[in-house]
Formats: C-alpha cells, structure tokens, sequence
C-alpha cells in the first residue's frame, strides 16, 4: 500500500517492457558478465561499466555490525587494488542456488537480493571458502545497458544458508537501535496523522524512494504534496512487531530494515499484505534525517 497511491509523481523513467521471468535472466546474465570482468580477467573498466555514476556500495565491516558507505571511484580503486597485477587475489564467486529474487521496480528498473560465496584459490591446497554474504542490488537501464546504483552486502554464515531456521536477532548496538526505533515511530505518526511539517523535516532533501509497484521518487517537494494529497486520512501504516532490525553505517548513519502493513481506510475490507521496508537513516549535526526507502509488496 504505501506509495502506490503516488503513482502520478513518480519520476518518468522507461518501462523495461519485460516479463519478471525474461527480467530476473537478464539481471542474472548482467551479474555473471560483472563479476567475471572481475575475478574473470580483471577487465576493470568492463566491470565499471556496470556501475552507475552515482554508485554507492555499503557492506558489513567484518567482525561487527558496522556498514562502510563507498562511492563509485573508490570502489573501482579497490576493485583494481585487490584483484589485478601480480599480487591480485584469486578468487571466485557463486551464487547460491535458488536464492536470488528479482523485484521489478515500475518505470524504473529492478531490486535484486540474493545470497552469494566468495572462494580464495590457495594454491596446492585448492580453494577455500572465504565469505558468504547476503546482497541486495539496485538496478536501473541507462542507455539499454543494466547498472547498478546501490548495493548492500551483509555477512551470512554458510550455516545459516542451509539451515531452514534463522538465528534470532540481537542488536548489536541497543542504543542506536532505541534511537531508530523512535525515530520510525516519529516518521510513522507523521504520516498517519498528516504532520506534513514533521514529514518534510525528516526527510532529506536528495531523497531517494524505491517501490516495486511506483517506481522512484526523488523530488522532496512531490513527495510532500504526495503525502498531501493521497495519503492524509486515507492510509495508515501497522508494524509488525518485532520485525526491525537496525545495523550502523559507520559515523554517516543507520540502516533499518522491517515489514509493516497499510490500511486504506477508502477500502475498508480490502485485505491488507504484509511488505518489507528498508530505511537508510543519515545523521547531520546530531539529526536523523531518511535519505533512501526502498519499499516492497
């Protein structure tokens, strides 16, 4: 439910005019031709090809919950750094089966998340398993070629990929996570109520808003009219309990993550279907502000 009620405002951008099905191969031969320019044979500027100008990566520090934020250029400079010359990495990558799914984002382009496995070649010894994470990955067309805008990688144990049952989670810092909390209970009586000041001074002002059903917003300002117009004692958003989960992106700010639930009171009896939410929360002098919502049914 939310959002699809602003489905005038939405950026114009292209239909990919594809099925989900021919869509979800086409995101998995785009993610085969980026990671073999990689550990392949290290075609740097094939690989960069597939990330967009405004690239952002944000991955799991190792040993903690921390997210590190990094941009395009520093990206490929790692990619370079680790994985060409004769001191490169050898490594491989795999997906695991049967875990990628692939959300069409209307107008737009595409979420893929997905589980994946890094190996290290150790020589006589052959290869090790280094690393299993859990990826997620925008993707947009940008001149008839797929690109990916953001990507968010978490740290997975193999254990976990086979195992049906999920550890439960803990927060790893108590304090931020009280503080997100709260900070989405603010943003949420805002948008039930119609606190459009409240609103407008949560968000930031280079917003990004991704729906599987609208497509993208960027636009502060419709965004606000939006909320104006077609949410304001009409919808009403229900979390459901105890699904948020809240990790650090270093000193720059937080990510959450949840499911939650919308009721149209327009339609009464219509059903209502629980979606998945992810919020990046940014913090500028001592205030949190949401600078990226992806949203899904």
């Amino acid at each position: 439910m939310l959002f699809m009620l602003f489905s005038n405002y939405i950026d114009a951008q292209p239909s990919t005019g594809k099925s989900l099905a021919e869509l979800h191969e086409q995101l998995i031969q785009a993610d085969s031709g980026y990671f073999s320019s990689i550990f392949g044979r290290c075609d740097i500027d094939k690989a960069s090809s597939y990330l967009a100008g405004d690239f952002e990566f944000f991955q799991e520090t190792r040993g903690s919950l921390t997210l590190k934020q990094t941009g395009r250029a520093e990206f490929i400079e790692n990619l370079r750094k680790n994985f060409c010359g004769t001191a490169a990495l050898k490594m491989r990558r795999e997906l695991v089966k049967g875990s990628v799914q692939t959300t069409a984002l209307e107008k737009f382009g595409a979420l893929q998340t997905g589980i994946q496995r890094f190996y290290l070649s150790a020589g006589t010894e052959g290869e090790k398993l280094v690393e299993t994470t859990r990826f997620s990955r925008v993707w947009k067309i940008n001149n008839g070629k797929w690109q990916v805008i953001k990507e968010t990688d978490f740290h997975q144990s193999d254990e976990g990929v086979s195992a049906s049952a999920q550890k439960t989670y803990v927060p790893d810092d108590k304090n931020l996570y009280n503080e997100i909390v709260k900070m989405d209970s603010i943003l949420f009586d805002a948008y039930d109520n119609c606190k459009l000041e409240v609103s407008r001074a949560l968000y930031s002002d280079s917003i990004e808003f991704y729906h599987d059903k609208g497509g993208v917003m960027t636009s502060k300002p419709l965004l606000i009219e939006a909320l104006k117009n077609n949410i304001c004692g009409k919808v009403t958003r229900h979390l459901v309990k105890g699904s948020i989960e809240v990790y650090p992106i270093g000193d720059w700010g937080a990510v959450e993550m949840g499911s939650h639930t919308f009721h149209n009171k327009l339609e009464p009896d219509a059903p209502s279907t629980v979606g998945k939410f992810v919020l990046l929360w940014q913090k500028i002098a001592g205030k949190w502000y949401v600078s990226r919502v992806i949203s899904l049914h």
